[in-house]
């Protein structure tokens, strides 16, 4: 990704709208993105004119400033997602079980069928790889747990984030007790989101 969404959120944070947009707009953007910044950056500047012109009052003004606000941070969100989705190379999850101390990576058993008498925690952990971000990229990133009937047992979102020039990244989470019995038999199935979007999904099964 050529964009530094990072700044962009940075700025939108700092309360400095207009630096956002002006930011975004000299970014090497895709065309359906630029035509929604586009679209955005002409609410902004009527607002502008219309509030400076005594057109809208003050109330007025500041509505449409969180609307657009909310557009931007929308447009932003899509493009992380968009990165993830069509940029990453083959994202897969690998389960392995554990208590509840993480082991490193090379002390872990990756394997998709556990024995329910010896099952802590399963974790899951999913590889990227993506071209290198021109900048800090931060998302959303959730872990949904579904149990072998379908319904869903566990709900994740934690904030994460690729460093500039990083063209892999690795991300784990899981679920489980420090004595084995959290688990039933049966399949279950791990989807993982990215700012709303499915980026990878996964199954395990309890022996």
């Amino acid at each position: 990704m050529q964009v530094d969404t990072f700044s962009s959120r940075s700025l939108i944070q700092q309360g400095l709208l207009e630096e956002a947009l002006t930011h975004l707009s000299n970014s090497p953007l895709p065309g359906p993105f630029r035509n929604d910044l586009i679209l955005l950056n002409g609410q902004w500047e009527g607002s502008e004119r219309q509030y400076s012109q005594n057109l809208i009052d003050y109330d007025q003004h500041s509505r449409d400033r969180s609307r657009i606000m909310s557009g931007l941070l929308d447009l932003l969100d899509r493009m992380e997602a968009d990165f993830f989705q069509k940029s990453a190379i083959n994202p897969q999850l690998y389960f392995f079980e554990a208590g509840s101390v993480l082991p490193e990576s090379g002390e872990r058993k990756y394997q998709t069928e556990f024995k329910d008498e010896k099952t802590r925690f399963v974790y899951w952990e999913m590889r990227l790889i993506h071209p290198a971000s021109a900048g800090k990229i931060e998302f959303d990133l959730t872990y949904e747990l579904y149990r072998p009937d379908g319904c869903l047992l566990t709900h994740i979102q934690k904030r994460r984030s690729v460093e500039a020039g990083w063209v892999n990244s690795f991300y784990t989470n899981g679920w489980g007790a420090e004595k084995p019995g959290s688990y039933v038999p049966g399949v279950y199935s791990v989807k993982q989101l990215i700012n709303g979007r499915q980026v990878a999904e996964g199954k395990f099964t309890i022996l």
